[in-house]
């Protein structure tokens, strides 16, 4: 069950990194330009830089998972938001992706925004499909953004689900 468990964390951080992708500080509001909608234009490339998080599992197991820093591409059309990771990597070691859905979500005109992305992929190690639920939720600034990238993963093998929540922030790049 250990090493079980080390996979999925693996799985887990290597997803993130191929695909991108929770709570939002509405403390500030926003001060840049608008676009012709009326919304925060937020388009444009930001780093996510976050550091190692803890994580549990329903079967009442933890771990650590390792920090993450990827550069996202913001696009927008009135206030709905896709978010890309330009640069995915090419292969996946152990894990296969076998369907997800963009990146997407809204931005409010404070500049809070949140985004939902799913993926089903399969896992070396594991029996059945693993799902990951990410939710990317926080705050934009005309020079950067922050909030908190929470992760939902299950294993329908192991019949236990992992939450993973990181706080990231990061500058806006172009």
């Amino acid at each position: 069950m250990r090493n079980s468990r080390s996979a999925l964390s693996l799985a887990i951080v290597t997803i993130l990194l191929s695909s991108c992708g929770g709570g939002s500080d509405s403390s500030s509001s926003w001060n840049g330009p608008n676009n012709s909608s009326g919304f925060p234009e937020v388009a444009g490339t930001y780093s996510l830089i976050a550091d190692g998080v803890q994580f549990t599992c329903t079967d009442n197991s933890s771990g650590e998972a390792g920090p993450v820093s990827i550069d996202l591409t913001v696009t927008e059309s009135a206030n709905v938001l896709t978010i890309h990771n330009p640069n995915p990597q090419a292969e996946l070691p152990g894990v296969t992706v076998l369907q997800t859905t963009d990146d997407t979500g809204d931005v409010a005109r404070d500049a809070t925004f949140t985004t939902t992305k799913s993926v089903t992929a399969q896992v070396a190690g594991l029996t059945g499909d693993a799902l990951v639920n990410l939710t990317l939720q926080g705050q934009f600034s005309p020079s950067g953004w922050t909030g908190t990238y929470n992760i939902r993963f299950t294993s329908l093998s192991l019949g236990s689900s992992c939450t993973y929540t990181y706080v990231f922030s990061g500058d806006k790049i172009s």
